[in-house]
């Protein structure tokens, strides 16, 4: 009985060690948000489906998948991140490049 309680802490600390790798490194973070919020200035009013399949095709590129939506993984990030100004200031930095203000 010892060892399978055990086997299972063990099990559950491999588990969220593998976990623990960040889906994306601060610089992709970064870029990833950028051009998510410059499809949301383009598209989210006028053609939210666009919209949408903007996102899709974003989020492919940067290998985030449904499950790393659903798991929290991508909050986990945001939490980690977005905390410093610096990363916030670049976000905006980076999507005012990519599709300036209108």
């Amino acid at each position: 009985m010892k060892h399978a309680l055990v086997l299972a802490a063990a099990g559950l600390l491999a588990a969220g060690a593998a976990s623990a790798k960040d889906l994306l490194t601060k610089e992709q973070y970064i870029n990833y948000q950028a051009q998510v919020k410059c499809a949301e200035q383009q598209y989210s009013f006028s053609d939210p489906d666009r919209y949408e399949k903007e996102v899709s095709k974003i989020e492919k590129s940067f290998g985030i998948k449904e499950k790393d939506i659903e798991s929290g993984r991508m909050d986990d990030l945001a939490a980690k991140y977005d905390a410093a100004p610096a990363v916030y200031d670049a976000i905006d930095e980076k999507k005012n490049a990519l599709c300036p203000p209108g």
